[in-house]
């Protein structure tokens, strides 16, 4: 999902040869996480290997639909869920 929209907006220019260190899979995991939250699971913290946890609470390169878009999630992580604004930092 976040690699057809990271194309669609022109935004893989910075894809890496290691999978953890690899910008645009550090982005995915980023937004598998915030899936996670709405579910209730545990965030995913590896993807080959472990990721930066800094690097998780913000992605390098990370652009976001806006939420007047029409997209769910901002740029800022604020998002709608089932009706209630949740803020993640």
């Amino acid at each position: 999902m976040r690699h057809q929209y990271d194309y669609d907006i022109g935004n893989m220019g910075d894809r890496g040869d290691t999978d953890e260190k690899d910008p645009s899979e550090i982005r995915a995991v980023y937004l598998e996480n915030l899936a996670r939250d709405i579910e209730n699971l545990r965030h995913r913290t590896k993807y080959g290997g472990e990721i930066d946890p800094e690097l998780l609470k913000k992605p390098p390169n990370n652009k976001m639909p806006k939420e007047d878009s029409g997209g769910q999630i901002g740029p800022n992580g604020k998002r709608k869920v089932k009706g209630i604004e949740k803020w993640k930092k």
